[in-house]
Parts: C-alpha cells; structure tokens; sequence
C-alpha cells in the first residue's frame, strides 16, 4: 500500500470502493472459477456494506431518508477518490522507480509536484464529502461515522490479511 496515503483517505476508499478483482473473459476455465470467487465477494460486499449501514442507522439514530443521502454522497465521490488512488499508485510505483534507478533534479521536482497535487485534490475531496455530509449529520454524528468506518477498514484489514496469511478463521468475528 503506497505510504503516502493518509488514513482517513484509505478508510474512505476501502469503504466506499472496496476493491474486487474482476475475472479476466476469455480466460474459459480460469474464468469461470474466478466468477464464482467473484460472485463469492460480491456476496460478502454486499452483506458487509449492509451490516455497516445497518449499524449507522442504529447507532447514530438516522431514518431511511438519511441513509439514503449518505449513499447518494457517498457514491458521488466514489469516482473521484478511485481516480485519486489510481494516481497516488502511479505516483508510487514512479517515485520508487526514482529512488531505485536515479534521475534528474527537474524529473524530482515534477514527482514532488504530482505528490502535491495529489494532497491537494485529496484534501479538496475530503472537505467535498464532509461539507455533503453535515447537511445530513451533526457535527458530532460525523465524527462518529468517521470513527465506524475507520473501524471497518480496520477490520477489513484484519480480514484480507489473515487471507493472505492462510488463516481460515478470518471471517469468525461480526462487525
């Protein structure tokens, strides 16, 4: 994971995009047992951005409408905190590169102005989404989402790690 990534803007990512691997067509047997894989986590998604908004509603007191803003917000800036990743990735794969094999001090100087730049839309995105959201959440109710999706990452962490790990009771506790 790049190191350059701020927490808060990981949690809003895995969250809210919660990466899938999506099977590569015309790759026929191979295919069709990554499908049903990826029927699998489209399946354990769904159930966990259920249970999430589950426990938002109930613990911060919303109604449907309220949830249903949520969403909208949140698939609002979906889009543009995936692009954000995908160049912070970039950006990594670029500067490492960099450090491994040398370069110029204007091809540095361009690296640390993508860097910035990158902060900047991230921070512009962030307080996109927050101002959205205290239309529909107190103050303090947004600090609580924020904390409950923090835990979540934290906990989809936890799980993509023990898989990683061969650990098969990755899924054994709820949310």
């Amino acid at each position: 994971m790049n190191r350059i990534v701020q927490p808060l803007l990981l949690a809003l990512c895995v969250v809210m995009v919660l990466p899938l691997v999506a099977p590569t067509p015309g790759l026929d047997a191979q295919s069709s047992d990554r499908q049903g894989l990826e029927m699998t986590r489209q399946e354990m998604q769904a159930r966990i951005i259920r249970g999430f908004e589950h426990r938002v509603m109930r613990e911060l007191d919303l109604t449907d409408s309220q949830l249903v803003q949520i969403r909208e917000i949140a698939t609002e800036h979906r889009e543009a905190r995936g692009g954000l990743m995908r160049d912070r990735r970039t950006l990594a794969r670029d500067m490492d590169a960099f450090a491994r094999d040398g370069g110029s001090e204007a091809q540095a100087r361009a690296l640390l102005s993508r860097q910035m730049e990158l902060h900047e839309r991230e921070i512009a995105i962030q307080q996109s989404e927050e101002d959205a959201l205290l239309e529909v959440l107190s103050p303090a109710g947004l600090i609580r989402y924020i904390k409950m999706r923090s835990d979540l990452v934290d906990r989809i962490r936890e799980l993509e790690r023990r898989g990683r790990d061969g650990r098969s009771d990755g899924g054994a506790r709820s949310f």
